[in-house]
């Protein structure tokens, strides 16, 4: 198994989880989002996984994107990483899900912040 981790800084856990992979004698490649170059029309990447551990969102989103379409797998999927990289996105699906949450007001201006405010 090969894998992919795409990351730009090398924190204390992407450390933890080389050493983890070596372990194991996992193969992996450390893809630095800062400096990865996407050729869109290349559809082949020698990797059985993508495990994404970016700081960057919109970095990861489009990445994970690109590879799924690819056909690599990835942790966390594109739809993952959207909808937990947005706090709107994540309460929908938190309340969607039954999951109690705290009451909720979306204000898309600082008018109708201010009326969302005095209302409540």
């Amino acid at each position: 198994m090969k894998i992919g981790v795409l990351c730009s800084l090398v924190r204390k856990e992407e450390k933890l989880l080389f050493d983890a992979f070596r372990a194991r004698g996992l193969d992996f490649v450390r893809l630095d989002d800062r400096e990865l170059i996407l050729d869109l029309h290349q559809r082949e990447w020698d990797f059985d996984v993508i495990l994404e551990r970016c700081i960057n969102h919109s970095r990861a989103l489009h990445t994970l994107r690109y590879f799924a379409d690819c056909g690599v797998r990835t942790v966390n999927t594109y739809e993952v990483a959207n909808t937990c990289g947005d706090k709107l996105l994540t309460t929908l699906a938190l309340i969607r899900d039954k999951v109690p949450t705290p009451p909720v007001l979306v204000a898309h201006t600082p008018e109708s912040a201010l009326a969302a405010i005095a209302d409540s």
